[in-house]
């Protein structure tokens, strides 16, 4: 159509997003070069696309600059304001990428993607309730409920010292998906410093059915049992772990907890023996070192 000078002029934009759909991008800038000149009422469109070529291409700067002529040619525009601080976020420059996501939603304030990544930006430090409120905002326009994001919300509200919040929003994301054993860990986890441990043992076996590893659900799980006093249960946990867990670079940990559970038995012997290998698997683990002085100490043996 283009060569028979038949191609409508808001076929120019199409054209170009097809040629990048197949990933054929140096063709589809040159088709939305093209459409700048012919187009003359939609340039906002073509200097958009131009920089999100450029923005996936990873050359960020230039991308950022047909980003401003597009913003500078239709500032009502939302998703140029988004992209910029999408840039601005890989350029690790929190500031300017917040300053952009929110100008966005001050043009649309009910608009996923930028509620998604301001979210994000927040959520990477937790320094306040602000990842909260971007979250909260974005699952309220929500149309299905989004387990990813609620484990999200509890994670923010766990990190900022507001256990019981971080809870309904663990429970929340279970409820979504069954499926996350991190889910029902979080959740185990809350449980556990609440000294809830029947509550923590449901759960952590819940994360357990789904094929989980790592030292928190072993160790957690056993302590649970522990507190509980089924000493034997937590024990045979523990050593579970060391079999399976094979790979982990926090065995010392198993071995500490171990000794930490025959110095409960009142058996001394085979504590420090635990807290040894501890020591053996890490030797800058200090806490196994204090224990190891604590029974020496009651031993009588001062040196």
């Amino acid at each position: 159509a283009y060569n028979d000078k038949t191609l409508p002029l808001a076929y120019y934009y199409t054209w170009g997003f097809a040629l990048h759909s197949v990933n054929d991008n140096n063709k589809a800038v040159d088709v939305f070069k093209l459409g700048l000149q012919k187009d003359t009422a939609q340039y906002y469109l073509y200097y958009f696309a131009i920089g999100w070529i450029l923005d996936i291409q990873k050359n960020i700067n230039e991308a950022m600059e047909w980003y401003r002529k597009a913003a500078a040619a239709n500032p009502y525009y939302y998703q140029i304001y988004n992209n910029i601080g999408w840039a601005y976020g890989r350029l690790n420059n929190k500031d300017s990428a917040i300053y952009y996501y929110q100008k966005a939603l001050q043009v649309n304030p009910g608009y996923i993607t930028t509620l998604y990544n301001l979210g994000d930006v927040y959520y990477q430090d937790l320094v306040d309730d602000s990842a909260i409120y971007y979250y909260k905002k974005l699952s309220r326009v929500l149309t299905t409920p989004d387990a990813d994001l609620f484990n999200r919300i509890g994670t923010s509200y766990d990190y900022t010292g507001q256990p019981d919040s971080a809870l309904v929003y663990y429970l929340k994301a279970i409820e979504a998906d069954r499926n996350k054993p991190d889910y029902y860990n979080n959740a185990a986890l809350i449980y556990f410093n609440k000294k809830m441990y029947e509550k923590a043992i449901y759960y952590y076996e819940k994360a357990g059915s789904l094929a989980t590893k790592g030292v928190k659900k072993y160790i957690y799980l056993a302590l649970s049992y522990a507190y509980l006093s089924d000493d034997k249960k937590a024990e045979g946990i523990l050593q579970e772990g060391i079999k399976v867990d094979t790979a982990s670079a926090d065995k010392h940990l198993y071995y500490y907890n171990l000794g930490w559970l025959k110095n409960k038995q009142q058996k001394p012997d085979e504590a420090i023996r635990w807290y040894k290998k501890s020591v053996t698997q890490k030797p800058s683990y200090p806490d196994a070192y204090n224990n190891l002085g604590y029974i020496y100490d009651r031993q009588g043996k001062k040196d």
